[in-house]
């Protein structure tokens, strides 16, 4: 299944560029990552992916989730908000 993430431009174009010019560029962005207060965008693109990743398997756990509501309106197992859900149900519905 492809799925889309968002990602850095900015962190994007420097690393497209890297691939495409001299290859001594590529290798410094590798060489580089990790250094202390440097925004490599290497670095910087892997967080982004991760956390796309992390986003859409909270999604998937939701939709399978046999939710259990808690009295002030979340589900304990997967943590969505009822009002959520609501709006996602009626959403469907008329879908």
């Amino acid at each position: 299944m492809s799925r889309k993430i968002e990602v850095s431009s900015d962190a994007l174009k420097q690393i497209l560029d890297a691939l495409n010019g001299p290859g001594h560029l590529i290798r410094e962005l590798q060489v580089t990552r990790n250094l202390p207060g440097n925004e490599n965008p290497i670095n910087i693109l892997m967080e982004d992916y991760e956390n796309g990743l992390k986003r859409y398997e909270y999604v998937d756990k939701q939709k399978t989730c046999a939710h259990e509501w808690a009295p002030r309106g979340f589900c304990v197992k997967c943590g969505l908000d009822s009002l959520i859900y609501k709006l996602m149900e009626s959403k469907n519905d008329k879908e």
